[in-house]
């Protein structure tokens, strides 16, 4: 008697959208959020399951006051963690919060290639603030949605609380991603791990 098999699902890609916004040098306990969030990142890298592509796209960290600061820095690949890490090694917090046409970008790159059925891309919003070049993050993610994009995002506000975490809530409430709030390195270290 013959057993069918079943094909594995495709590997998923996950991308990691990550906040290189001037506030970035904001400190937590002495310590700037861009290097606290570097440290976790680093250490997560190293135990990434090299089964899920990963990606990272970055915004903020060329340029000062550009909306349009927003770069694939390494599409989604197993092996993409060596241009990850070089990345986080030079880059520096420099411009605004173009969070939404991030998410757009970041959206695409992932989208392309993750296999059939939802659940195969997923994002990592890391962040420390809401959208500053006056776009609606919220309904940007809506619109993907309705456009039958399959795609879970999953927010991670740093240092964020009140109206401006409520401001981001919504993203991972559309999507059926996860929304956390760190204040700290060991919470960002498990958030991480969670998403």
């Amino acid at each position: 008697r013959a057993t069918l098999t079943v094909p594995p699902e495709p590997a998923g890609n996950t991308i990691l959208v990550l906040d290189y916004s001037n506030s970035m040098w904001g400190q937590i306990d002495g310590v700037a959020k861009i290097e606290i969030a570097r440290d976790i990142i680093e250490r997560n890298l190293e135990d990434w399951n090299q089964s899920t592509r990963l990606g990272l796209v970055a915004y903020g960290h060329r340029r000062k006051s550009d909306c349009s600061d927003i770069e694939l820095v390494a599409a989604p690949s197993e092996q993409a963690t060596d241009d990850m890490l070089a990345f986080l090694a030079d880059a520096a917090p420099r411009g605004r919060t173009p969070l939404t046409s991030a998410l757009e970008q970041a959206a695409s790159h992932a989208a392309a290639g993750a296999g059939t059925g939802s659940g195969n891309a997923s994002l990592v919003l890391l962040t420390d603030g809401i959208e500053s070049c006056g776009r609606d993050p919220c309904a940007a993610v809506t619109d993907l949605d309705a456009a039958g994009v399959a795609l879970a995002v999953h927010v991670i506000g740093l240092d964020l609380e009140g109206p401006e975490a409520d401001e981001l809530r919504c993203i991972a409430d559309i999507t059926g991603g996860q929304f956390l709030t760190v204040d700290d390195a060991e919470a960002l270290d498990a958030a991480l791990a969670d998403t």
